[in-house]
């Protein structure tokens, strides 16, 4: 089973079919989206304004996923939610040195996914758009547990009505009792998620879930530990919107698109100021010429190098070929950001004047971080990709 099919196995992300529309078109009712021209986004309706619950804002974590379909696979889960109803799933797995991406976004009413390999976003509707959204409460009411939902009953079971009508029944046991199961019943239909063997751990003066299996109906869909769960992280609502549809996020700037820039582990190697970039290429190929002696991972092909404001490089960035679980010594894992990018032809074409363009395409509140360009280096008169990325 690959990993569409295993997602579809959780009814939580359902394949690109009936209900799943490109930006400004909706299919006749029954039948299946066509695939026409590409037309120009359709506007989204915002979300409420922001709320906090419990005092947090909201928070991201990131999990590792095994399928029951798929014992000896792992994919990575990162979840990002800011309250009220906005989110963002980023479900990853690599075959080899290829990594299988997808995106699952909440932003107000609309709920959006992007597939692998494809920068058009797609808006769930109906049934489709219900079971994400119910596995998307579901997971919001475990993570806050017992805040953000009101929780009634007695003993051992609780229950909460949510504004939709559907419930939620959570199953408590230990001392503090905490869920060991909580499972999301739609007011209408059948599938019913749950959580279950949930298991907790105490970060921060708050409890989390650590481990658990996500079920739909009876069958187990499947099993995921946490690894890591951040409260303070800020972000800015065009985090929880494609690319191709955040028109209204930034100045539109001719030849400037934004970017969901991937998490990266990378080892930052200052260059000298006013070093060139024939200069700062042959200090790049010595290091990788030099990298198998060091045992260390291996390093991804393409270049990068950070920026100065004068378009100069200021440092190469060694970036590994593939993420790893914890940073080599040396290394910094950096988690998935925004960003805006731009192509240029030739080293020489990186400008001030470039970086400024990128720069004026950030949404408003967002701080810029350390611009870089990227190329191949196997060629000496590249096209290079500048990139600003939001702190």
């Amino acid at each position: 089973m690959g990993l569409a099919a295993a997602l579809s196995a959780s009814a939580i992300l359902a394949s690109i079919a009936a209900q799943a529309v490109p930006p400004g078109q909706t299919p006749p009712a029954g039948q299946a989206s066509p695939v026409p021209a590409r037309p120009g986004p359709t506007p989204l309706e915002p979300p409420p304004p922001r709320a906090p619950i419990a005092g947090l804002r909201g928070f991201e974590s990131r999990s590792r996923l095994v399928y029951a379909a798929q014992p000896g696979r792992a994919h990575e889960l990162r979840a990002a939610y800011v309250f009220p109803d906005r989110v963002r799933w980023w479900i990853s797995a690599r075959e080899g040195a290829t990594e299988e991406r997808r995106l699952r976004y909440q932003y107000g009413p609309h709920v959006l996914a992007v597939e692998p390999s494809q920068s058009a976003s797609i808006e769930y509707r109906a049934e489709d758009r219900d079971a994400l959204l119910a596995a998307f409460e579901l997971r919001r009411a475990l993570f806050l547990y017992p805040d953000g939902c009101a929780w009634s009953g007695s003993g051992s079971v609780r229950t909460a009505t949510l504004a939709s009508g559907d419930v939620l029944t959570a199953k408590l046991a230990g001392e503090p009792a905490r869920p060991i199961e909580i499972e999301y019943a739609p007011r209408r239909g059948e599938t019913r998620d749950s959580c279950r063997a949930i298991t907790w751990a105490v970060t921060g003066g708050r409890a989390w879930p650590a481990t658990f299996e996500l079920w739909n109906g009876a069958t187990l869909a499947w099993r995921e530990a946490v690894e890591s769960v951040d409260v303070e992280t800020r972000i800015l609502d065009s985090f929880f919107i494609p690319p191709d549809r955040r028109g209204a996020a930034g100045a539109p700037v001719e030849g400037v698109r934004d970017l969901d820039i991937p998490p990266t582990c990378l080892r930052r190697v200052p260059l000298e100021p006013g070093t060139s970039w024939d200069a700062a290429r042959a200090a790049r190929a010595k290091l990788a010429e030099d990298w198998p002696a060091t045992g260390a991972p291996a390093l991804e092909e393409f270049l990068t190098f950070e920026l100065r404001e004068d378009g100069l490089p200021a440092a190469i960035h060694l970036r590994l070929a593939r993420v790893p679980e914890r940073a080599p010594e040396g290394f910094v894992i950096l988690p998935e950001r925004l960003g805006a990018a731009t192509s240029v032809r030739g080293l020489s074409a990186v400008t001030p004047a470039v970086l400024e363009r990128v720069r004026h395409r950030l949404p408003a509140g967002g701080e810029p971080g350390p611009a870089y360009a990227r190329f191949d280096g196997r060629r000496p008169d590249p096209d290079v990709v500048v990139v600003v990325p939001i702190r």
